[in-house]
């Protein structure tokens, strides 16, 4: 059975496929792309502030301007403080900036 490069590609997709379907998926957004580009943005243009906060247990959620103009990520510590208030910063990942 000779298979062209196109239809072989095909079937290993379909393998792969098949073998994760008993996988429950694990959302891990470490190894997303937003969030490469959010610790470079960070490293190049944020403050001891900023890489001390990522650089201790920390939470990323999506904010509530994500459009095509904005894309903004908040990065906050995991642990509050005594008085209920956490360290934390936002990062636009469209304009490449520190918003917050």
């Amino acid at each position: 059975m000779n298979l062209t490069p196109s239809q072989s590609l095909q079937a290993m997709y379909a393998r792969r496929r098949m073998s994760n379907e008993h996988a429950a998926p694990v959302p891990d957004f470490k190894k997303s792309r937003e969030y490469h580009q959010m610790r470079m943005i960070v490293y190049k243009q944020g403050g001891f502030r900023e890489k001390e906060i990522l650089s201790n247990p920390h939470t990323i959620e999506r904010d509530e301007t994500w459009n095509d103009q904005h894309k903004v990520l908040n990065v906050l510590e995991a642990e509050p403080q005594t008085d209920g208030y956490r360290n934390g910063f936002a990062v636009d990942l469209v304009t490449m900036s520190i918003c917050g």
